[in-house]
C-alpha cells in the first residue's frame, strides 16, 4: 500500500478525497475537495482540462478497457481519450439532465455509451474513429 503524492506541477494539491472512479486500465479520476485529479504513476495529477468541470457537478463516470472515459456531468457527457477532454452534444445541444451512465455494446455490438436522463434511457454509438 502507498498514498498518492500530489504532482509537483499541481497548482494546487487535491485536498480531501471524496470519490474515485475507474478512468481506464492504469488510472482513476478523484473528485476532491479542490477538483478533479487524476491518479496516475503514483501522483495526483492536475489535467489542463479541469477547470472545465467542477467536481460537484459530476454525476457518474463509465471507463472502458482501452482507457477511453466517459463522464456525467451537470453540464453534459463528456469524453475523456488521452488526456483530452470533448463534449457530446446532440444535435450541436449538451447532453443534460444526466441520471446515470454506462459503456456497454450497442444493440448491433458495437461500441456505445449508455445513458439515462430520468427514465428514458439513450445510447450513442461510436460510428467512426
Amino acid at each position: 500500500m502507498a498514498a498518492l503524492q500530489s504532482h509537483p506541477g499541481n497548482a494546487l494539491p487535491p485536498g480531501k478525497v471524496q470519490r474515485v472512479f475507474r478512468a481506464g486500465p492504469f488510472a482513476a479520476l478523484m473528485m476532491a475537495d479542490n477538483g478533479l485529479y487524476l491518479a496516475e504513476s503514483g501522483w495526483s495529477i492536475s489535467p489542463a482540462w479541469r477547470d472545465a468541470l467542477d467536481a460537484g457537478g459530476v454525476i457518474a463516470v463509465s471507463a472502458e478497457m482501452d482507457g477511453v472515459t466517459w463522464i456525467a456531468h451537470q453540464k453534459g457527457l463528456f469524453h475523456l481519450e488521452q488526456g483530452q477532454l470533448a463534449e457530446l452534444r446532440i444535435g450541436g445541444a449538451s447532453v443534460l439532465g444526466l441520471t446515470a451512465i454506462a459503456v456497454a455494446p450497442a444493440l448491433d455490438g458495437g461500441k456505445a455509451v449508455w445513458f439515462a436522463q430520468g427514465d428514458v434511457l439513450s445510447y450513442a454509438e461510436q460510428v467512426a474513429r
